[in-house]
């Protein structure tokens, strides 16, 4: 046997097991307050991360699944449910096995999977105490299922080993002020209550290294957008595809110069030669069509041509298409049938998909003021009304990702996901 392995580890004093009788006793008390309501429905979804960095995203699917929320994309077999495999954008799920997720990225996944931020508080903004802790506490433990908060702390304030932790927090004991941290980490921990004051002295007691700053709790709630979810491009990595929207600013008074003069724009795309590259591997592409819910639902093939279709029939299609090669998605990936899609058609998905309130895009109108761009003008006369359903489908879910990115810290994209992706460390468990 490994000398270096281990089962399991002991709880610290601080610290009371959950199946203990004293555990039990409070789990009585605290149910006869009313304030375990919101365990009944985490403790149906109970799960175990499946990766020691994995813990935001394991608490991540024990919220999503407890609150109900339909992926609307197949699990296995002809099931949809959520595990971590399913949360694949934002950051890729193998940068995520070996950094973890810091505390925005964690936010920016839960807001791409139809759930609302109700609150994010960190350590070290103003609103961060002890009472204010205790009191979402106390709201989120006494609804059945209506919300649930989850808290991202150092496991060492608890004085357990490891670093970063998220789990979620199934109940409250009012007369000793404990908290019942359903810990991911089974294989770990098992669920236990710890002191409140505690805890909200570990979210503050050292600082993420993914992005210097200390932890904290937030509310989740399930949004009441009836957007659809699933789409056939899903974003894989925002750090890449920020650069891909910069890229695509920078162009955008190219195209403009396209339109009003015979100035070729091919030169100006081939400077930044590894454009297509990048957004194939920054958009991730769903291996079935994204509407699993209808009865007989279109082969990807046929959903593909559908969309490359609604693309092409867009006035500034010619354009991209006249200077970006017409490789095809095919090409680059090992799904078949993706042949219609070519680098035109997902360069005018994301610009059409660009937020319009986003810095970075107002960047680039204000660079063109003095000459109002035909493509600008085309890009924002384009209503939902105009679009197929199937061109639409793929703008909500794709705009959804995208606004999430710019509004985290209420920047632009770029320095909004400049301290998230790049990190070298997030909130691992070990």
């Amino acid at each position: 046997m490994n000398d270096t392995s281990f089962y399991r580890r002991p709880l610290p004093e601080t610290c009371v097991a959950f199946s203990s009788v004293r555990g039990r006793k409070m789990f009585a008390e605290a149910l006869s307050e009313g304030n375990m309501e919101v365990f009944f429905s985490l403790v149906e979804q109970f799960t175990t991360q499946a990766e020691p960095a994995f813990c935001g995203l394991g608490t991540l699917v024990m919220v999503l699944n407890a609150l109900a929320v339909d992926p609307k994309r197949v699990w296995k077999g002809v099931w949809r449910w959520y595990d971590e495999e399913l949360l694949d954008c934002c950051k890729p799920l193998d940068k995520i096995k070996e950094e973890g997720i810091s505390f925005d990225e964690f936010a920016c996944l839960a807001k791409c999977n139809a759930l609302e931020v109700v609150t994010a508080c960190r350590a070290d903004e103003d609103e961060f105490s002890e009472d204010a802790f205790r009191a979402d506490v106390i709201r989120s433990v006494r609804e059945p299922a209506g919300s649930a908060l989850v808290i991202a702390y150092d496991r060492s304030g608890l004085g357990q080993t490891g670093t970063g932790h998220f789990s979620p927090i199934g109940g409250y004991h009012a007369s000793s002020d404990s908290v019942l941290i359903l810990d991911v980490a089974r294989f770990k921990h098992p669920p236990h209550w710890a002191p409140l004051p505690l805890v909200a002295a570990a979210m503050a007691c050292s600082l993420d290294p993914a992005t210097a700053r200390p932890r904290g709790w937030m509310v989740l709630a399930k949004s009441s957008s009836d957007a659809p979810l699933a789409s056939l491009c899903r974003v894989k990595s925002s750090s890449q595809l920020v650069g891909v929207l910069a890229d695509l600013a920078d162009l955008i008074p190219t195209f403009s110069q396209h339109c009003s003069s015979s100035c070729s724009i091919h030169d100006a795309i081939a400077s930044a030669a590894t454009l297509e590259t990048r957004l194939w591997s920054a958009l991730g592409v769903a291996a079935a069509p994204p509407d699993p819910t209808v009865p007989g639902a279109r082969a990807l093939a046929d959903y593909c041509r559908e969309l490359a279709s609604a693309i092409a029939d867009l006035p500034i299609f010619a354009l991209a298409a006249d200077a970006l090669p017409a490789t095809s998605l095919d090409s680059s990936t090992s799904h078949p049938g993706l042949f219609t899609l070519t680098p035109a058609h997902i360069f005018v998905l994301v610009l059409l998909a660009f937020p319009r309130n986003c810095p970075l895009r107002a960047q680039a109108t204000s660079a063109i003021s003095t000459s109002p761009s035909a493509v600008l003008d085309a890009i924002d006369a384009i209503t939902p009304a105009d679009m197929p359903p199937v061109l639409r489908h793929e703008l909500d879910a794709l705009s959804t990702k995208l606004t999430s990115f710019c509004e985290l810290d209420g920047t632009s994209p770029a320095s909004a996901c400049a301290g998230r992706c790049s990190a070298s460390t997030a909130a691992s468990c070990n």
